[in-house]
């Protein structure tokens, strides 16, 4: 039995026999230790039954038999969203409390509460910061909008210190459209590495009220370069969906930079595939002339969905005449987009330099060895940079010795032995980091 001066919390356990410390739950019917209070009890029914907790609450207001100080360790009071119907799912009810930190509501709104700055003109969303936080203040929607430009600023500022020291970054654009006001707009992101970490900002989203000619995209990209202060010869690549004016673009903007989009060509090759599979196609076809007829029938879009209601057989795979006409179609199409991507410089030079894939999945051996060699090249330039630079420093140092004939043939071994030790130093580097276990996939690259 309970302890004869019972607590309200007792309606909701009963003692266990044999077990003077513990109490099980009758809502879950879950053991809990009472160590000879009822500071457990009420934790495991405020945290597991909120329900249960907010009619711990009333019945509190009414009599003084639970401490208010045990119930509310961590707040005065508690306000949660009433159901509809009674429940002890804690996924079914929301404790808030009535005095809340007004700095960190703003601190929400300024950073966390994706939604248009109008929300704070919505009855219901005022109501209920009402019941949240009687005594804080919504801003409005003028207040809203002037926040947003001030961590603009703040932000931008920062970023651009950042892209002026950045040696290489890559671009990335695409342009699409706002169906429901059929307005068009043009995104761009920069990628760009610090130290150990990869970093993406986007600079921009432009509405276009101009045709998607190549010329005015082109114009837009620049502009943005501009604005952000970014050389042009800093930018290593940009990647771009295969739409033609896209491709263009790039090209009288920057040169020869353009990457396709990885994504956007996968996406192709199965747009592409399904269109030339003419059996494929047909029966695409009937499908959406059936789903048209349904739709124009209420009749029979009520006689579909008893239907489907039924239990019925598992559908056997395609023909295997369509499957492989599908394949074979698939294939072609890979071939046709991807089939040279090995000899791409740039991404072959890219993943051997990525150490989560190496030369790992080459099936080429000669742009394999292209690719190589194109490192090593980079290798020694940036190595007789480096020497070029030293002798320049040690010889403004070094006082003027006497004329001698021999000089210039010094020189000449000099320059041999240095070119001879980098090509060997290069090689035998080269040939380590090859060599070693690739990466994880989840590991850093840098």
């Amino acid at each position: 039995m309970a302890p004869s001066k019972k607590s309200c919390v007792w309606k909701f356990y009963d003692k266990i026999e044999g077990a003077s410390n513990s109490a099980k739950c009758n809502l879950c019917q879950k053991s809990i230790k009472s160590c000879g209070n009822t500071t457990n009890l009420i934790g495991h029914i405020k945290n597991v039954h909120k329900a249960a907790f907010r009619e711990l609450n009333n019945e509190n207001s009414k009599n003084s038999n639970i401490d208010s100080n045990t119930i509310n360790k961590n707040t005065q009071s508690v306000t949660t969203v009433a159901d509809v119907q009674p429940s002890t799912s804690s996924a079914d009810v929301m404790e808030l409390t009535e005095e809340a930190d007004a700095d960190k509501i703003s601190d929400s709104f300024k950073d966390e509460i994706y939604q248009p700055f109008t929300i704070v003109e919505n009855e219901g969303f005022r109501n209920l910061i009402k019941v949240i936080a009687p005594h804080y203040k919504l801003p409005s929607k003028t207040t809203l909008t002037r926040w947003v430009d001030d961590k603009y600023a703040a932000l931008s500022t920062v970023f651009k210190e950042k892209l002026s020291n950045i040696e290489n970054l890559t671009l990335t654009t695409d342009m699409w459209s706002e169906t429901m006001s059929m307005r068009s707009f043009l995104e761009i992101t920069a990628h760009f590495g610090v130290g150990n970490e990869l970093l993406s900002i986007t600079l921009g989203v432009y509405q276009s009220n101009e045709r998607h000619t190549s010329e005015h995209i082109a114009e837009m990209l620049l502009k943005t370069c501009t604005e952000w202060g970014i050389d042009r010869d800093k930018i290593s690549y940009l990647v771009t969906d295969n739409a033609a004016n896209m491709v263009k673009a790039i090209d009288l903007a920057f040169g020869k930079k353009h990457i396709p989009c990885f994504a956007h060509t996968l996406n192709l090759v199965a747009q592409n595939s399904m269109q030339q599979c003419t059996e494929l196609q047909s029966l695409i076809t009937k499908v959406k002339d059936i789903v048209t007829w349904f739709k124009q029938s209420n009749i029979a879009s009520n006689e579909l969905r008893k239907a489907t209601q039924k239990e019925t057989k598992l559908i056997q795979e395609l023909e295997e005449s369509l499957a492989k006409e599908l394949q074979s179609v698939i294939l072609k199409e890979i071939d046709k987009r991807m089939g040279v991507i090995e000899r791409v410089t740039s991404l072959a030079i890219a993943t051997i330099l990525d150490p989560r894939f190496k030369k790992m999945h080459f099936t080429d051996p000669i742009a394999l060895s292209s690719a190589v060699a194109k490192v090593k090249e980079f290798m020694k330039a940036t190595i007789q940079n480096e020497v070029v630079e030293s002798d320049y420093s040690n010889h403004s140092d070094k006082p003027e010795d006497n004329f001698s004939l021999w000089d210039d043939h010094h020189k000449l071994v000099h320059k041999s032995w240095k070119t001879a030790k980098s090509d060997n130093a290069i090689s035998d580097e080269l040939s380590i980091y090859l060599r070693s276990p690739v990466g994880r996939l989840n590991e850093n690259p840098l």
